[in-house]
């Protein structure tokens, strides 16, 4: 009787640990979220027609994002740092050189663009992150002369007040 409660605790034990390893890694995964990227391509929204096509723009440089309805452009974006998709909505950052810098949403099915965060005009801003279960930006700043390349120089968190 005793060995028959021994073999059955050990075969649960692995499985315990199996099933609370896989809720830690669930809840750590959710609070991290959702990367933002500068990758230049095409991106598809999780909310179809809509997708994302980044690009190096050839006169300056700096990457550019369209935004697509089908084969439609209904929005675009000069010198962004970087973006994401969320929930059909676009997150993404901008430097002031081109044009004005901060952190913004774009909301391609009502063609609406909201500011989350404006930007100094002698910062740069690098969107790092959302989290949809605290509905947070993580984000970086830099001063404007130093090297994108380097990192952000302080890190930074904003709760997003529109829906997302």
């Amino acid at each position: 009787m005793t060995r028959l409660l021994v073999s059955l605790f050990e075969i649960k034990l692995p499985r315990v640990i199996l099933i609370c390893l896989f809720a830690m890694t669930v809840h750590a995964s959710a609070e991290q979220g959702i990367k933002a990227t500068d990758a230049v391509g095409w991106s598809d929204s999780s909310h179809k027609p809509f997708r994302l096509l980044c690009r190096v723009n050839a006169a300056g440089g700096f990457r550019e994002v369209y935004v697509f309805r089908g084969t439609d452009p209904v929005f675009y974006a000069r010198d962004v740092t970087a973006y994401l998709w969320q929930n059909g909505k676009v997150i993404y950052s901008a430097s002031p050189l081109y044009g004005k810098s901060g952190i913004f949403i774009i909301d391609p099915s009502l063609e609406i663009e909201s500011t989350v965060l404006d930007g100094a005009t002698n910062e740069y801003v690098v969107l790092q992150s959302y989290s949809a279960a605290s509905h947070r930006v993580k984000y970086g700043t830099s001063p404007l002369g130093t090297s994108k390349h380097g990192g952000p120089v302080a890190n930074h968190e904003i709760e997003v007040k529109s829906g997302l």
